[in-house]
């Protein structure tokens, strides 16, 4: 399988999708899940579009080292109280956020298929979270760059044979600030020169989600609906709960030795 690991290879099988709960019960009837892969230049964050628009004439006369590429982001974190609110809707049941088990090496096998039928290549690694004067400053020119650090790193990535590995590894690089999303990417990289603004690759559910997890900040009606839709669906297997906010004991009793 053609996959490649940018940076440090991990230990971690599972992945986790933040969904809301209407997008999961839609997902659920269908018996699919979209996976939507995009062009870093329609990310949201400025500063990591840097590298993905940046101009790289001036190191490389091989377009096949900075190519147009498509992803897919993913999180280990699987406790995360930001995440579960982020991921809220605003009316009705997509008010709730569900959490997507996602076998990782499953995953990739899914998609596979579709890399090779269209002329993709799969590279995937970890987010790497890094202060913004550090990213701000790897675009300049290592003469004007006065961090030794920053210096060091700059000449590591541009001042040898400027590789894919490279380009990709500064797409791994994202502001300390979102550190506790714990990313993870995976890329499609095209091979064959076609531009697409988005691409969706559609995988049965079953085949990629081992668990579904509710909030205990679930609105009750709403959680007592999704079981039973589940269990209509016959993926109630799959369904569990996550203790946020809930305490089992009650009451804790603080006594002062004396």
């Amino acid at each position: 399988l053609d996959s490649y690991v940018i940076g440090e290879p991990t230990t971690n099988r599972k992945m986790y999708k933040y969904i809301n709960m209407s997008v999961a019960q839609k997902v659920i009837k269908d018996g699919y899940i979209t996976f939507r892969f995009q062009q870093p230049s329609n990310w949201d964050d400025e500063y990591e579009m840097l590298f993905y628009n940046a101009d790289y004439s001036e190191i490389t006369s091989e377009a096949k080292t900075h190519p147009k590429l498509y992803a897919c982001c993913f999180t280990f974190d699987k406790i995360c109280e930001a995440s579960w609110k982020q991921y809220s809707g605003n009316i009705g049941a997509g008010k709730n956020c569900v959490r997507l088990h996602i076998n990782k090496g499953a995953f990739r096998k899914a998609i596979a298929d579709y890399a090779e039928d269209k002329g993709f290549k799969i590279y995937e690694g970890p987010v790497y979270y890094r202060g913004e004067y550090l990213i701000e400053n790897l675009l300049n020119s290592s003469s004007s760059i006065q961090n030794e650090n920053i210096k060091r790193q700059h000449e590591e990535l541009f001042c040898g044979d400027f590789k894919i590995d490279n380009y990709l590894s500064l797409l791994l690089l994202k502001r300390v600030l979102f550190e506790y999303e714990k990313e993870y990417r995976f890329f499609l990289v095209n091979t064959r020169g076609r531009t697409y603004k988005k691409i969706d690759v559609q995988v049965p559910i079953k085949s990629v989600v081992d668990k579904i997890m509710l909030s205990d900040n679930c609105d009750n009606k709403y959680k007592k609906s999704f079981r039973e839709f589940c269990q209509k669906e016959g993926i109630d297997y799959m369904l569990s709960e996550e203790k946020i906010y809930r305490l089992d004991k009650k009451f804790i009793g603080v006594t002062i030795n004396k």
